[in-house]
């Protein structure tokens, strides 16, 4: 989903075009948003917290998939 790449671009996380991939780029960017927003752990995944602190800051609401470890991710 490119909405969480957009979200991490217009805040300064992310510095290249959204691809809709969730790959290394993006999960350090969320890596750096969970630390600088107190999340921990600081995991680069998108579970709860890190998925309700996205939604409140951006006042939408972004898809997920489930991966294999149970946490959510864009």
């Amino acid at each position: 989903d490119e909405g969480l790449q957009f979200f991490l671009q217009s805040n300064g996380y992310l510095n290249f075009e959204p691809t809709g991939y969730f790959g290394l780029l993006t999960a350090s960017a969320v890596e750096k948003y969970q630390t600088d927003t107190g999340i921990t752990p600081a995991s680069g995944f998108v579970g709860a917290l890190t998925r309700a602190k996205i939604q409140s800051q951006s006042c939408g609401s972004l898809s997920t998939s489930n991966t294999s470890t149970g946490e959510k991710m864009y």
